[in-house]
C-alpha cells in the first residue's frame, strides 16, 4: 500500500511539472501557424499584407519581434502562414493592410505559443472608419495640427497620420506637392493674399513598427471623389 501511495506521489508531481508555465514556455523553438483572414478580396494586387509577431515584458518593452510581409491575391481573402519562434506565452501577431488608395485593414490577436506543439491564430482582418476633421478657414503661417484623422481607439497605438497639401489640385492618391508626417511641427505657407489649397489626409503604420514600406492610406480616395479645398487668407 505504501508504494502505491508513493507511485501516486511521483506521478502527480510530474503531472504538475508538465503543466507548469516554466515547462511550456521555456524558449525552445516551437510553431506558430497564422492565418489572416480579410473581409473582401482585390481583384488587383496592390500592396503586401504587413505582418509582426511580437511580445513584451512587464514594462511594455518589447523583447521580442520578428516581420512578414505576406503578397496579395487577386481574389483571395484568406492566407495561412508558419512561423518558428520561442516557446513563449502572450505574443500579438498585429497584421495591416494598406493599398495606397483608400482602404485600410487592421488586425491583431493575441496568442500562446508552448514547446512542443504547433500552435493556431487567425486574425481577422477588418476595414478601420476614419473621421476627417479640417477648420473652415485657415490662415497664413498656421499650424497644420489644426487639420486630424480620428482613428479608432483600438488602433491608435498602432497608426498615425499626416496630410498632403498644396496650392494645385491633384489626380492620383498622394501626389500632391507636400506630405507632413508631424502635423504639431508643421505649419501652413506664408501668404499675402487669399487662396485655394487643396488637401488629402493619409493614414500609415506607426514608424517603427513594420520594417520596409509602411502600410499606407489616403482620404478621401480620389478614385472617384474629388479633393477637398480651403481657403487660406493674410
Amino acid at each position: 500500500m505504501r508504494k502505491s501511495y508513493v507511485l501516486l506521489v511521483v506521478l502527480v508531481s510530474l503531472l504538475l511539472v508538465g503543466c507548469s508555465p516554466s515547462y511550456l514556455f521555456d524558449d525552445s523553438q516551437t510553431v506558430l501557424e497564422v492565418t489572416l483572414k480579410r473581409t473582401s478580396a482585390d481583384q488587383k494586387v496592390p500592396a503586401n499584407i504587413k505582418v509582426r509577431i511580437w511580445k513584451t515584458d512587464a514594462t511594455d518593452t518589447v523583447i521580442y519581434s520578428i516581420f512578414r510581409d505576406i503578397p496579395v491575391e487577386p481574389g483571395v481573402s484568406t492566407y495561412t502562414f508558419a512561423e518558428e519562434l520561442p516557446a513563449k506565452s502572450a505574443y500579438r501577431v498585429t497584421a495591416i493592410y494598406g493599398n495606397h488608395e483608400g482602404f485600410f485593414e487592421v488586425g491583431e490577436r493575441m496568442v500562446n505559443a508552448p514547446r512542443e506543439q504547433i500552435s493556431t491564430a487567425t486574425v481577422n482582418l477588418a476595414p478601420i472608419n476614419v473621421t476627417l476633421h479640417a477648420p473652415d478657414k485657415v490662415y497664413s503661417g498656421g499650424s497644420l495640427s489644426q487639420f486630424s484623422v480620428g482613428l479608432p481607439g483600438e488602433h491608435e497605438n498602432k497608426l498615425d497620420y499626416g496630410i498632403v497639401i498644396g496650392p494645385a489640385p491633384w489626380a492620383d492618391n498622394g501626389t500632391g506637392s507636400e506630405l507632413y508626417l508631424d502635423l504639431e511641427s508643421a505649419h501652413l505657407p506664408e501668404v499675402d493674399e487669399a487662396q485655394t489649397l487643396y488637401y488629402q489626409m493619409v493614414v500609415v503604420a506607426k514608424e517603427g513598427t513594420y520594417i520596409g514600406d509602411r502600410p499606407t492610406a489616403y482620404f478621401p480616395d480620389l478614385n472617384g471623389r474629388a479633393l477637398p479645398r480651403i481657403t487660406i487668407h493674410p
